[in-house]
């Protein structure tokens, strides 16, 4: 009985962090643990950060709009749907 070449490839996974970091702050923390993860189980593991953070949205939902739009719009400076 031959057995074939079985793939070596390693699985990706995502490591998604609770955004309460601007998300440079949040690399600078928590990449060393994606990396450590991904050295001791030889896995890769990518962290993922998100561009709002949990303040910004506590702003967003605080927020009113002055004026009324038909079509809903999202602001490029806060990330505010408005």
């Amino acid at each position: 009985m031959a057995m074939g070449a079985a793939s070596a490839e390693a699985a990706s996974y995502r490591l998604s962090i609770e955004p309460v970091h601007p998300p440079e702050r949040a690399r600078e923390i928590y990449q060393p643990l994606a990396d450590y993860l991904s050295k001791a189980t030889g896995e890769t593991i990518v962290l993922v950060t998100s561009r709002i953070t949990i303040s910004t949205s506590a702003t967003c939902a605080r927020r009113t709009p002055r004026i009324s739009h038909s079509t809903r719009h999202t602001s490029p400076i806060t990330g505010c749907v408005i």
